[in-house]
Parts: C-alpha cells; sequence; structure tokens
C-alpha cells in the first residue's frame, strides 16, 4: 500500500508541477504533498528495519499527521484553482 501511495502521488506531483497552468501556491503545495510521502515512506521502512524504536514510530506517526495535512491542503488549493478557471 505504501509502495502504490507513493507512486501515485509522485505521479501526480510530477505532473502538477509540469503544469504551467496551476498558480505556484498550488505547485508548491503539490509539490510539499509529494515531498512529504518520501519523507513517510522512508520513516516507515527505517521504522521497520529497526524492530519499531519509539522515537522513530511516533516520528513516522506526526509524519502521518503531517501528511495528511499537506494532502487536504494541496486538494483544497487543486479545488479552489478549478472553480476559478470553469
Amino acid at each position: 500500500l505504501a509502495i502504490t501511495t507513493l507512486l501515485a502521488t509522485l505521479l501526480f506531483a510530477w505532473r502538477a508541477a509540469s503544469d504551467g497552468s496551476l498558480p505556484a501556491a498550488t505547485r508548491r503545495a503539490v509539490l510539499l504533498w509529494g515531498g512529504m510521502v518520501i519523507v513517510q515512506v522512508t520513516l516507515g521502512i527505517s521504522t521497520l528495519l529497526l524492530h519499531v524504536p519509539i522515537a522513530l514510530a511516533s516520528s513516522h506517526q506526526a509524519g502521518a499527521l503531517l501528511l495528511l495535512t499537506l494532502a487536504l491542503n494541496a486538494l483544497h488549493r487543486l479545488r479552489r484553482t478549478a472553480q476559478a478557471s470553469g
């Protein structure tokens, strides 16, 4: 599930970054979301490989909250951009 989410989000972020019609703030929000997915997957894999150290597991949980926040922000900006253009 993590790898599928990583690939789908990175593809989405790459397409959004190459779309010249998006406002800079929206593009930045989508790229931050894509970057955080990479961090989150790295934290998750590290947590499993190191046999779930509490500090790393807590960081992974906090990362999930930040990832959700960034995703909601990016989707909100994309929706506002779509409404404004059409």
